[in-house]
């Protein structure tokens, strides 16, 4: 049992003075906290994810991109692969510490969007019994609306060809209409002039005309 006397606390090694067995305390919990630290550092895995978006200077390229986040300690190793074999002209980001003092990676480089293989990020890191290799489905969602949007593009021109035809039949139609309606008051009036009353009619005016005049 200790006994407290005076200034002094009496311990199983002999008598120490309060501020030392505070201190001696101070670095017991120290330590253990530095302990647990390190155990959920070296237990917790990196989380590595696959991404592409298109190449911004040249349509038929791709940017195929590997991020590796949340692994401690600090060293790494990643590289892009196609079917099994590292890729050259790789660019780095370099290690960057994260807010939870871990680290992370990102590495890219660029593939032929029609080039088939298997591509897949490795990574080696003492965390890790053995490499992970985390595989690109080759889905790309970029080039999926790219797509999307250029089938928007050609049905909306062909919507407004058909419009444009249908317009210009109309217009002939109504064209065609009007001319023929013109066509039939015409004939109309020429055969009213021509037929026989008519022009009776206007013999007969004309000879109350003549008659006036005498």
């Amino acid at each position: 049992m200790d006994l407290e006397r005076g200034n002094v606390i009496a311990g199983y090694g002999g008598f120490i003075e309060p501020s030392d067995f505070i201190k001696n305390i101070l670095i017991c919990v120290l330590k253990i906290n530095e302990g647990l630290t390190g155990v959920e550092r070296h237990e917790g895995s990196p989380d590595v994810h696959v991404s592409v978006r298109k190449a911004p200077d040249d349509d038929s390229n791709l940017v195929l991109t590997c991020l590796a986040t949340g692994f401690y300690p600090r060293d790494v190793q990643m590289n892009i692969r196609l079917n099994r074999n590292i890729l050259e002209d790789q660019t780095s980001s370099g290690i960057r510490p994260n807010d939870d003092e871990t680290f992370q990676m990102r590495i890219s480089v660029k593939i032929n969007r029609n080039h088939e293989g298997s591509y897949d990020c490795l990574l080696i890191h003492s965390s890790l019994t053995e490499p992970v290799s985390v595989k690109w489905d080759g889905s790309c969602f970029v080039c999926e609306t790219e797509l999307f949007w250029l089938y928007i593009a050609a049905a909306a021109a062909f919507l407004l060809l058909v419009l444009v035809i249908i317009g210009w039949w109309i217009n002939r139609k109504k064209r065609s209409n009007t001319q023929r309606e013109m066509t039939e008051e015409n004939n109309m009036q020429t055969e009213t002039h021509n037929h026989p009353l008519h022009i009776q009619a206007n013999g007969n005016g004309e000879l109350g005309n003549g008659m006036l005049l005498q």
